[in-house]
């Protein structure tokens, strides 16, 4: 087995959109370490959550996957609803050209 500060060197991060499970998740190599979570309807994305597991909250991966979800609503049209605190903040401290909060 592989400690996390072995893995963090040797592996790159990468976001996968799993449409069937609403989620975007967050990968360290084969491992998933992130997700946000979503609900789409009438035009909106919906984020009702932020997560990244502990021990990789650092180096902003928390602000990847949140733009992975924001500019997938912003390529297909959909207005944002942040229902997430982290996601609130975000929009808050930066601007996504083309977003459309609702």
């Amino acid at each position: 087995m592989t400690d996390n500060a072995t893995v963090g060197e040797e592996a790159e991060t990468y976001v996968k959109h799993e449409p069937e499970e609403s989620r975007f998740t967050l990968y360290l190599g084969d491992t998933p370490i992130g997700e946000v979570d979503y609900e789409e309807s009438d035009g909106q994305l919906t984020i009702t959550h932020t997560g990244v597991r502990e021990e990789y909250r650092a180096g902003g991966r928390a602000a990847q996957i949140t733009d992975a979800a924001l500019q997938y609503a912003v390529e297909n049209g959909l207005a944002v609803v942040p229902q997430c605190p982290y996601t609130a903040w975000y929009l808050q401290k930066n601007d996504i050209p083309g977003l459309v909060v609702a």
